[in-house]
């Protein structure tokens, strides 16, 4: 069951405005041109050059910081000492470059 005049709705239906083909497609090319340039871009960023990204990133990530590690005394209630920061050595091995076939492990 429909309401209303439907002369009315036939002539909604048949109205066309031929200007917005135009720019409905103007618009379509931009759009498909800014999207043929990302994906030129990312392609270009990701395979074709991507030497100059990979030596960005591991300037970024790959950096050696000297950061001093001075925390201060830990000190109980009377004001006795419980903990003291004091330089110390520290020890680390690369197991890949660790020689495993000599087992004799010296400490100084």
């Amino acid at each position: 069951m429909s309401y209303g005049n439907p002369q009315l709705k036939d002539k909604a239906q048949k109205i066309v405005v031929p200007e917005l083909a135009g720019r409905r497609r103007f618009i379509l090319a931009c759009f498909m041109l800014v999207m043929c340039g990302l994906i030129y871009r990312a392609v270009d960023l990701q395979v074709l050059n991507n030497s100059y990204l990979q030596k960005r990133g591991e300037a970024v990530h790959l950096r050696d910081v000297a950061l001093p590690a001075y925390r201060g005394k830990v000190l109980d209630s009377e004001g006795h000492a419980l903990a003291i920061s004091a330089p110390v050595s520290s020890v680390w091995v690369n197991p890949q470059e660790l020689d495993l076939e000599n087992k004799n492990v010296y400490f100084d």
